[in-house]
């Protein structure tokens, strides 16, 4: 099956809520391409559909990445545009190789259509957003039938 790629990328920060400003950087639908996810299923086409999530922690604009061991206990929560709660993305690693550092997948079997609209860093300690990212309307990157999508995103802290 021909895989359709199409990448976006967004200057600037984008919109900001909560404590800190975050931005998305790039997205890239065939996610299920890119090497990572939730891990293995039965090699159907719903095992393809899923989002790979990458991001990096930084202390603000023109500062470095935060390297693994620095950056605040936390994970990330996406918000979809089919509503209903935000899902925590499973199978999180960090390696300081790479500028994205972290990264983490939801389930698979996300039903097409299906976008990420917002991105939250949440603290492990209290559950408060460190750093929101909101996709603006119209860039959205949807789920196709048997084929995943990658978000990367900037989470700055607050001072």
């Amino acid at each position: 099956m021909a895989r359709h790629t199409r990448t976006l990328l967004l200057f600037g920060f984008i919109l900001t809520l909560g404590t800190g400003a975050g931005c998305i950087i790039e997205t890239t639908g065939d996610g299920g391409g890119s090497g990572y996810g939730p891990g293995p299923g039965g090699g159907g086409c719903l095992d393809s559909q899923y989002f790979v999530v990458e991001w990096e922690v930084d202390n603000g604009v023109g500062t470095s990445s935060l390297a693994c061991a620095q950056a605040p206990a936390s994970h990330v929560e996406v918000t979809m545009n089919t509503g209903g709660a935000a899902m925590a993305l499973g199978n999180v690693s960090c390696d300081d190789r790479y500028a994205y550092n972290w990264v983490g997948a939801t389930a698979s079997s996300v039903p097409v259509g299906t976008a990420v609209v917002r991105a939250d860093l949440v603290s492990d300690a209290d559950g408060t957003s460190l750093s929101s990212a909101v996709v603006p309307t119209g860039q959205e990157v949807p789920i196709a039938a048997c084929t995943g999508a990658t978000l990367k995103f900037q989470f700055g802290l607050a001072p």
